[in-house]
């Protein structure tokens, strides 16, 4: 299957889908957009009042809309509590111009809302569904401040405009635009610190350094990740209980912030190590949508570092937390990253139940971007499944979808799929265009590491070829799989595995990581400890050496050697290590342990005295152990 680096394909596509979740969760307290208005504006629809929260049923597609009367200067707050369902909120002004559109967090959380009035009049909120073939849930919107507005409301309100602008821009997923959120961002940071918003400041720093991460700018992300822990850290010994708590779940997600710049710089183990940092505090303060993240975090990095298993144990755990939600979009990002674990342990029927569920729920939702890495998934699967008209048609949807919705990067990584597949197939040519515009978009978005990721996928096919570590007819084994090489390419090579599958191993997986060639050295070895009742060993050693002279497949030079390894409890333990040839190695293996036995029972050894023959693996430190080839 292809991916970003062919080696890594499977990881990155869960790096996308983690940091789409991230976007859903942007911020670890409930964001504020900040807004203003200049004119007036009357309408026959609920009003909104302070101390009269208002709790509603809402189905996908519906609209829900209210008037809030608001004078000159005067400041407002208000927050959506979200259940079973997921909102935008949607403000205007009163000559009725759109002034925000909120998304910042989805079902079992809230969206919050602040409002500062330039001009007297009637703004009017609108609850809109983010899907608009959402199941029906249920929400109450209610005012938790309204008030003269104070000099420190003006200076959050400026601040909280900067970043508003920034999560717009970021959205946009460019480089010139994550440059541009960055500068917001950081112009808002003085203003938060000016009125000691220490909870905005860790927020915005965090915010800092995954836009710094999308830049593939290693020494920044890290600087602004790791001020965000440094500041967290300070606030959680806050002595009273409300602002630590909070502290502490932004303490949480600036953990996250630091494991994703370690995940993405290639530690993985330290991602980890953070990851379950941040899972402990989650868990502290039972924050349940934090900790669907986090460990969806750590199913990532188990993934890439080859650990599907611990993968699979934190998406098990994210299924029951999942349960009753009524999340339909985070259930649909579930079933996509089970499908690719299921895939990586090459339990492929369970891999595309899991992913047609998942793309299911995305269509059910009219959720279009959303079946973009779904489809990616599928593409992946296919591959690996060897249905290559599925896999192409799989990837050029995915394609289709993420240039319509501008995402460059997303492009980047299909065509770069889109190469692979044409590699695999032994279509060249097409495959070489294909990388090619992946690297140019690569390029435009200033990422380092993943232009160097399609560009090992070429290099590491030239290097094979040039040094050829193996040839049409070895057995190899690399990276958990192995089988016998029928053909090599440029791109990639077709093994056959020992049960008699098809499988495509990409060239960048057999040059990335380390190659054990089977079969190409003429003579291999192979050991075996026998374990005979008794004290003597000589009878046992004559009938030894006559079994082994006596095998075809074993080799006469190199002699055999037979040595007393150890003796105790009434036994004696003989080692023998004998040579055969590559051709016929696996036959020794097989055969060995009955050639011994029947051996040993024709030199007048008693079956009951033959207490164990088991082949072993030469310690390869020892001298004695090795012979000059």
């Amino acid at each position: 299957m292809p991916g970003l680096t062919i080696c890594e394909r499977r990881q990155r596509f869960l790096v996308r889908l983690s940091s789409m979740l991230l976007l859903l969760f942007l911020l670890a307290i409930p964001p504020t957009v900040y807004t203003q208005s200049n004119t007036s504006q009357s309408a026959s629809i609920p009003s909104l009042e302070l101390g009269k929260p208002i709790e509603r049923d809402i189905t996908g597609g519906e609209v829900h809309s209210y008037n809030l009367t608001l004078t000159v200067d005067q400041y407002v707050q208000f927050a959506v509590d979200q259940r079973g369902i997921d909102l935008a909120v949607w403000t205007f002004d009163p000559n009725g111009k759109r002034i925000s559109e909120v998304d910042a967090f989805r079902v079992g959380e809230q969206e919050g809302v602040a409002l500062l009035a330039e001009v007297s009049g009637a703004y009017r909120i609108e609850l809109h569904t983010s899907f608009p073939k959402g199941p029906t849930g249920r929400y109450e919107i209610k005012l938790t401040e309204l008030r003269p507005a104070t000099e420190r409301d003006k200076i959050s309100y400026r601040a909280g405009v900067l970043i508003a602008h920034a999560f717009e821009l970021e959205r946009k997923q460019t480089k010139d635009d994550w440059q541009k959120a960055i500068q917001k961002y950081e112009e808002a940071l003085p203003l938060w610190h000016s009125i000691n918003d220490i909870d905005w400041e860790i927020n915005t720093l965090y915010q800092i350094a995954s836009a710094y991460i999308s830049l593939a700018d290693k020494q920044k992300a890290f600087d602004f990740a790791n001020r965000a822990v440094a500041l967290a850290e300070s606030a959680v010994k806050d002595p009273n209980e409300e602002k630590r708590n909070s502290a502490l779940k932004l303490q949480a997600w600036a953990l996250d912030t630091l494991g994703r710049a370690h995940y993405e710089f290639d530690d993985r183990k330290k991602s980890v190590d953070l990851y379950n940092q941040s899972l402990l505090i989650r868990k502290q303060i039972n924050d349940r949508a934090g900790t669907i993240i986090t460990l969806n975090l750590l199913a990532i990095s188990y993934q890439s570092m080859g650990d599907p298993r611990n993968a699979l144990v934190c998406l098990t755990e994210i299924r029951e937390l999942l349960k009753d939600t009524g999340d339909r979009a985070k259930e649909s990002s579930f079933l996509n990253n089970i499908c690719v674990v299921y895939e990586n342990l090459a339990e492929y029927a369970k891999a595309l139940e899991a992913c047609n569920q998942s793309l299911s729920i995305r269509r059910a939702l009219n959720d279009e971007r959303g079946t973009a890495p779904v489809l990616n998934s599928m593409g992946n699967l296919y591959g690996n499944m060897s249905q290559y008209e599925s896999a192409l048609d799989s990837y050029t949807q995915s394609q289709a979808i993420y240039e319509k919705f501008g995402n460059e990067n997303g492009q980047a990584i299909e065509f770069n799929n889109l190469g692979w597949l044409y590699a695999a197939l032994g279509d060249y040519e097409k495959a070489i265009e294909f990388y090619k515009r992946s690297l140019e978009l690569f390029r435009k978005l200033g990422n380092q590491f993943r232009q160097g990721g399609t560009l090992s996928n070429i290099a590491a096919g030239i290097m094979l070829l040039w040094l050829r570590p193996f040839r049409i007819g070895d057995y190899i084994a690399v990276n958990n799989m192995s089988g016998r090489v029928e053909e090599t390419g440029l791109f990639a090579c077709i093994i056959r595995t020992y049960d008699g599958a098809r499988l495509f191993a990409p060239n960048s997986t057999l040059w990335n990581f380390a190659l054990r060639n089977e079969t190409s050295a003429p003579r291999r070895m192979v050991a075996v400890n026998v374990t005979i009742a008794g004290d003597g060993d000589e009878p046992a050693r004559s009938a030894l050496e006559a079994a082994l002279g006596a095998d075809p497949a074993i080799l006469k030079q190199p002699a055999p050697e037979i040595f007393l390894d150890s003796t105790g409890a009434g036994n004696a333990t003989l080692t023998c290590i004998f040579w055969t040839s590559s051709v016929r190695f696996g036959e020794a293996q097989r055969m060995v342990t009955t050639r011994i036995r029947e051996g040993l029972k024709a030199g007048g050894i008693a079956p009951a005295d033959i207490q164990g023959i088991v082949r072993i693996t030469p310690a390869p430190a020892d001298p004695t152990r090795l012979i000059d080839l």
